[in-house]
């Protein structure tokens, strides 16, 4: 007699950088908003580690859904490189807003720009803080992705 064993579903890669590409730009976004309004600091650690977590999942969640135990390495790097595109992507957030929001600016906002670019701000802003976020996004999304 033969028994019915069960076919895994094939990982959908797409669906996984969609997912956590998704999850990535929400990260971003908040990172971003809160370092450029409220310039925090140390609480961007924490949005970081849980951000990074959020990116993991949802590219886990888009290769195989919640269902079944397979997560191929591969899923695990696709989620370490969006965290490093996260932390680049809230500093350009953080960047526009900051210009957006210049207390007591004449230029209009495309002259701002031009007065001061996005690579020199950033050579700028690069702290230790900085360099924590991207281990904590890289790193946790890597692992929660695992």
């Amino acid at each position: 007699m033969r028994t019915a064993t069960t076919v895994p579903a094939p990982l959908d890669r797409s669906r996984a950088g969609v997912a956590g590409a998704v999850a990535s730009a929400v990260v971003a976004l908040v990172m971003g908003v809160l370092s450029a309004i409220f310039d925090v600091e140390l609480g961007s650690l924490a949005v970081a580690a849980v951000g990074g977590w959020a990116i993991g999942v949802a590219v886990v969640w888009g290769a195989v859904g919640f269902g079944d135990g397979r997560r191929p390495a591969s899923l695990g790097m696709l989620a370490a490189i969006l965290g490093a595109l996260t932390w680049l992507a809230a500093s350009l957030v953080d960047y526009l807003v900051s210009l957006a929001i210049l207390p007591g600016s004449t230029r209009p906002f495309g002259e701002r720009i031009a007065a001061q670019p996005f690579i020199d701000y950033l050579g700028q802003q690069l702290s230790l803080v900085d360099a924590l976020q991207v281990a904590l996004l890289v790193i946790v999304a890597w692992r929660s992705a695992r």
